[in-house]
């Protein structure tokens, strides 16, 4: 065979073993078996809601996404339209209320108050 067809025969067959994932395998030595899939949506965890009442605002959340909620609204309740920099304002309600056991999509609502 020439030397030309030889190569391109080795190219395509290192070639197959790449695109196929096979390789050579001994006779009778068996290879390591898949590793387990993991579920594609795993069950969500659940977590208790810390108490945050008279926190900075920026703290609560801080607080509240480094357990895992996703979900956290900043309202006011003391006539503000709206909280902006939630370094400047203190949590005074939040809900749901502290101690239940919630997933992390939970939508949590602190409502915070102006520091003076």
């Amino acid at each position: 065979m020439p030397p030309v067809k030889r190569r391109l025969l080795v190219l395509a067959a290192a070639a197959s073993l790449v695109v196929t994932g096979t390789g050579c395998v001994a006779q009778g030595e068996q290879r390591d078996p898949p590793p387990p899939r993991r579920s594609a949506s795993p069950t969500p965890t659940r977590i208790a809601i810390p108490n945050v009442v008279g926190q900075n605002a920026s703290t609560a959340l801080d607080t509240l996404r480094g357990l895992g909620f996703s979900n956290v609204d900043l309202n006011t309740v003391d006539g503000h339209i709206i909280v902006l920099i939630p370094e400047h304002w203190t949590v005074q309600t939040q809900t749901p209320p502290p101690g239940q056991i919630r997933q992390p999509r939970t939508k949590i609502v602190l409502g915070c108050a102006k520091n003076p």
